[in-house]
């Protein structure tokens, strides 16, 4: 994939809306007014040839696209520190996207705050109460793409840029990972819920500033004091993370927040609070046989034989239904 991408132009962008960075530089418009043509660059070139009233301009292969025209791109502000709960609390989680049980993504349906000031009904859950939340940011985002029709032109779009997608019938909040521009598919990653997916050029929209103000919802998250089994030589197996996935999906649990690295990674100890006695995930998957038992320093992101339980492979409206209530 080729993105019309300066890297050479990083900075950010000051002013009132503080969370909005400049992360890279796209193509525009060009000489007289021209736009440069999107075809021109892919396997069978522009059909119009000498007709086609865009510019044609040759990139090289190894390039980073355009380098011409530049203007700014709006990136989300990930910055999660407001978001993420503390060591050694208890917190409600919702799961939105399965990898493998040491790399999944998790939703905060009351933010940082702990399953004590839920249940209490603290002045903090109250505070709470006040804010915009991504369900409310969410119905939103509907009303307002609703009723907009297609009107960008994509050959300007950059890397990590910050843009409505349309999945399954509902908008969210996107970011651009890939294209492919033979197919005029883009490929986006869910800020707010981890998974990711191809959509249609026509299924994507300019983000409005109005939703970039609640940063990413979606954190990075992984069970605490697990790992593959040795016999499995190391490696999340297919049917370990399916049984994770079904033990979790779908379902309000609580974890225990044994510990958080820098990077913002949570590392969870998850319960079932759901049934007449409380089930721990984490010793499930032991009992279970899909995991091992091992010090907190040992669990990791270990390689992965997964299924990512995302658009792509038919989760979309599941998981978008997980917003919270």
């Amino acid at each position: 994939m080729q993105y019309d991408f300066a890297c050479a132009t990083h900075a950010m962008l000051c002013g009132r809306h503080g969370n909005i960075k400049r992360l890279s530089e796209a193509g525009k418009p060009g000489e007289g007014g021209r736009r440069v043509c999107v075809f021109y660059n892919r396997r069978h070139g522009c059909f119009k040839g000498d007709h086609c009233p865009d510019l044609h301009i040759k990139t090289s292969p190894n390039s980073t696209g355009l380098q011409h025209d530049l203007g700014a791109v709006v990136v989300y502000d990930e910055d999660q520190s407001n978001l993420l709960p503390r060591e050694g609390t208890l917190v409600v989680v919702t799961i939105s996207t399965v990898i493998t049980p040491t790399k999944f993504y998790v939703t905060l349906p009351w933010g940082r705050l702990t399953a004590l000031d839920v249940l209490d009904q603290s002045d903090a859950w109250r505070r709470f109460q006040a804010e915009e939340s991504l369900e409310g940011l969410m119905d939103n985002m509907q009303d307002f793409y609703g009723q907009r029709q297609y009107d960008r032109d994509l050959t300007v779009l950059g890397f990590c840029e910050a843009i409505a997608a349309r999945v399954d019938g509902r908008w969210i909040r996107a970011k651009v990972v890939d294209s492919d521009e033979d197919k005029g598919l883009i490929q986006v990653v869910s800020v707010d819920f981890g998974w990711e997916t191809w959509v249609k050029e026509t299924d994507l929209r300019d983000l409005e500033l109005r939703f970039l103000h609640l940063p990413p919802q979606a954190v990075a998250c992984s069970l605490a004091t697990v790992a593959p089994p040795i016999h499995h030589g190391h490696r999340w197996v297919p049917d370990a993370c399916k049984y994770f996935a079904d033990s979790v999906l779908e379902k309000t649990l609580v974890a225990y927040v044994k510990e958080k690295d820098p990077s913002g990674r949570l590392s969870l100890v998850l319960h079932d609070t759901s049934r007449s006695e409380d089930i721990s995930i984490n010793q499930a998957m032991v009992d279970a046989g899909w995991a091992r038992t091992v010090s907190a320093d040992q669990s990791s992101w270990f390689p992965d034989q997964n299924i990512s339980t995302s658009p792509s492979s038919g989760r979309a409206s599941e998981l978008i239904s997980l917003a919270p209530a």
